[in-house]
């Protein structure tokens, strides 16, 4: 069995990313209500403005039905209230701005747009800018009752906790530096128990929803992480099988004092342990056979990113 590693990305970083989508919209211009003022110097350029295109609310319009048509039962509350508590207020301003420049005609429309600081094609993108951030944190804030798995880590968490309950001390160097030789990734570079232990733990920590967004992250499912973990325990258990028990303290003679011209036996004191090496022959196991599937070798795609940063 080889080892994998799975690339980590915090479950945070996707929440942050995602809430600076509305909210960095809350300045869209909102004073398109009422009668559309432009003052005297500006009136000569009413005839050019009127012939500007025409601002397109298709996209916003289907971004705000789509979030109209949310039904919260379907999503946990702990999603629902941080989409709401993030993005609630920018999107009633955003609806009620769009509500008050759809009542105007396209020429004071436009020419209020004018007034307002912006151009057009401005307002526009604007617009078109907001709907893809409110489309996206519907996307990726809400999780549905039905997305909620659940992970097993007690086989990892036996076999991390059995290698760290291994002393070197108990064996020769060179039978740990050949076990610990075999503890590394198919293109050998080292599988660090003590990184990957932390990695797990953080997973553990994680909500409900939070690992929800590490899957969505790293584009894997709930049967994938946990063939990882498995994986992984089993890979480990069999390096440490190969290792080895401790031998036990070497039965040496030792003389009585004083001597009676006879010997009695006595276990070697503290420090006199003997060492052992692993067999060679079980080092040398082609792991060929004991692959597992491609998902398990190569891992998902995020512990390697929270390795490398």
């Amino acid at each position: 069995m080889e080892f994998s590693k799975c690339k980590k990305v915090l479950a945070a970083v996707t929440i942050a990313t995602s809430l600076s989508g509305v909210a960095a919209l809350a300045n869209v211009p909102a004073n398109f209500g009422g009668a559309t003022v432009v003052s005297a110097t500006e009136a000569t350029d009413i005839a050019s403005v009127a012939e500007e295109a025409s601002i397109d609310f298709t996209k916003v319009d289907a971004a705000l039905a789509q979030y109209n048509a949310l039904d919260k039962e379907i999503y946990t509350d702990n999603s629902w209230q941080t989409f709401q508590t993030a993005d609630a207020d920018s999107i009633k301003r955003t609806a009620d701005t769009v509500d008050d420049m759809k009542s105007l005609s396209s020429e004071a429309l436009n020419a209020q747009i004018i007034e307002n600081g912006n151009t057009v094609a401005e307002m526009q993108v604007k617009l078109d800018e907001f709907a893809f951030a409110l489309n996206s944190d519907i996307a990726n804030i809400l999780v549905k009752k039905s997305e909620i798995v659940t992970i097993d880590f007690s086989a990892i968490d036996a076999a991390i906790a059995r290698y760290n309950a291994l002393n070197p001390a108990d064996y020769s160097a060179e039978a740990w530096e050949e076990f610990q030789a075999t503890i590394a990734l198919p293109n050998g570079d080292k599988f660090d128990v003590a990184d990957y232990a932390e990695y797990v733990a953080e997973l553990k920590a994680c909500s409900p929803e939070e690992l929800v967004y590490f899957l969505r992250n790293n584009s894997m499912t709930a049967e994938e992480l946990q063939e990882e973990f498995n994986g992984n325990a089993v890979a480990l258990n069999q390096r440490i099988d190969l290792l080895g028990s401790p031998t036990a303290p070497t039965e040496v003679e030792v003389p009585l004092v004083p001597s009676t011209g006879t010997t009695a036996t006595k276990a070697a004191p503290a420090g006199a342990v003997a060492k052992t090496n692993i067999a060679k022959e079980a080092s040398l196991v082609p792991f060929a056979i004991l692959a597992v599937s491609a998902i398990a070798v190569l891992g998902s795609a995020g512990y390697k990113v929270r390795k490398e940063n």
